[in-house]
């Protein structure tokens, strides 16, 4: 019938749509399959990283002060270094021009310099990378003596950008190998402060300059520890260019009786030891700048005397209290500023006899010691059979500052360990420093006549020049 036959007709065209149908997915499909193969071979981009100069801020960013280490108690963030509202304004600024600021084509290239550091030999030349952040229109130049350097005619230096960092950088060819050059950088018309740097040839130096800032900073906290179970002062010294050079690390140096260090707020008979100008001097001439972090003492002699002292009824809480240092403070520190994993520590009388004990008895912590006038005669000179023991496991990079007076200053304990010591014979020239003071006094003024000289020991700069200075 002819229904039927439309029935038919209909069934029949409606197979022959989803024929063309699928026939056109197919067609569609072989068409893409190159680019969807190219995709599922290429691994996704991934995803942007904060810059590096911001993670490495002068100052604290408002998110990191509002976190906390997982062992730290609510009460010990309240009593966090929290720097003020306009410290953490001048902060944002900052880190906003850092975030917009654009990446510049390299400035004109000496022609002593090479296209790039890239496939560069490290024996065929030399390379000097300058780490410091600046304005589009700035520049940065090299003068010096050595390998065609000139104080004449400077070298313009190379500007690029890793990981968010500015690097300028000056590449020269090795004419002579055994020459060590001597340089200084230059950040438009200012001379990098401190003295001339070194580097021999066919090798490469990493520097973090600073121009225009002469004075470091202190201020003081109070912190709460849950391993000596009470909550302390803290004063911390900030050096002159930690907030001008955001891409610079720092040593933590813990200095013990930090009531006397700074001020004369807490000090004892206010005799301090004038810590910030001697600071101040030395870290704009040679030295590797420390972040200070002076300690005050709630219980000195327990704290700082490492067994019981029948004499004085005090002491035995030392490791107690190194322990609080090292799982507390130092993480606190390192969280709050850009502090390296360089930890000294020093002190004068007890705070020399718990420096002294610190270094010798934990090499893997503790790098650097400055023990001023230790009290050693304690407990029939328990500190000798200790350093006996623990001092073949000092590492070649340690160093240890020891000194007396010698008036009132119980030199003969001290000059008997400095006897040990040397006669131990695992220490090279350079790992040790002992001096006695003639006429020196036991107290913070003598104390702060000798530090300039310990402190420009301890924290020596093998890239700069001792005495060379240009400015």
């Amino acid at each position: 019938t002819t229904s039927n036959i439309q029935i038919i007709l209909s069934i029949s065209l409606i197979n022959i749509l989803y024929c063309l149908r699928i026939i056109i997915i197919v067609i569609i499909c072989n068409m893409e399959a190159p680019s969807q193969n190219s995709e599922s071979n290429t691994q996704p981009p991934p995803e942007s990283q904060p810059d590096s100069s911001l993670r490495a801020s002068a100052k604290i960013s408002e998110s990191k002060s509002n976190t906390q280490p997982q062992s730290q108690p609510e009460s010990t963030l309240r009593a966090s270094v929290k720097f003020s509202e306009s410290e953490s304004k001048a902060n944002t600024q900052k880190e906003s021009e850092l975030e917009s600021k654009p990446l510049r084509a390299s400035t004109k290239i000496s022609t002593v310099n090479l296209a790039g550091s890239k496939g560069i030999s490290a024996h065929n030349h030399t390379v000097i990378r300058i780490h410091y952040t600046t304005e589009a229109e700035d520049r940065i130049t090299v003068y010096g003596a050595g390998e065609g350097l000139s104080w004449d005619e400077p070298i313009e230096a190379i500007h690029k950008v890793e990981d968010g960092e500015d690097i300028w950088e000056v590449i020269i060819p090795v004419v002579d190998p055994s020459c060590v050059i001597h340089f200084k950088p230059m950040h438009n018309d200012t001379w990098a402060k401190g003295n001339d740097y070194l580097v021999s040839a066919g090798k490469t130096v990493e520097i973090y300059p600073f121009f225009y800032t002469s004075e470091g900073h202190y201020f003081k906290r109070h912190f709460y520890s849950k391993i000596m179970r009470n909550r302390r002062r803290i004063v911390i010294y900030l050096p002159p260019s930690y907030d001008e050079n955001p891409y610079k690390e720092y040593p933590i140096m813990f200095m013990m009786d930090g009531h006397n260090l700074f001020d004369t707020e807490h000090s004892f008979c206010e005799k301090i030891w004038k810590m910030k100008p001697t600071l101040d001097s030395l870290c704009c001439t040679n030295i590797v700048e420390p972040i200070i972090v002076g300690v005050y003492p709630i219980e000195r002699g327990n704290e700082y005397l490492p067994t019981y002292v029948e004499e004085y009824k005090e002491g035995g809480q030392a490791d107690k209290y190194l322990d609080f240092l090292l799982k507390e403070l130092k993480p606190y520190i390192q969280f709050h500023t850009r502090a390296t994993d360089c930890i000294g520590i020093s002190g004068s009388s007890w705070g020399g006899v718990i420096s002294f004990y610190a270094w010798m008895t934990r090499p893997d912590d503790f790098d650097i010691c400055g023990s001023f006038s230790p009290s050693m005669k304690h407990n029939n000179r328990e500190l000798f059979p200790i350093a006996e023991k623990a001092v073949s496991a000092r590492k070649d990079h340690h160093k240890i500052y020891m000194d007396y007076g010698t008036v009132h200053d119980e030199g003969k304990a001290t000059r008997d360990m400095f006897s040990f010591l040397e006669k131990a014979d695992v220490y090279k020239p350079h790992q040790h420093m002992f001096t006695v003071f003639e006429g020196h006094e036991h107290n913070e003024d003598f104390w702060a006549m000798r530090s300039p000289e310990a402190f420009e020991w301890m924290y020596a700069d093998p890239t700069r020049a001792p005495g060379s200075y240009h400015d």
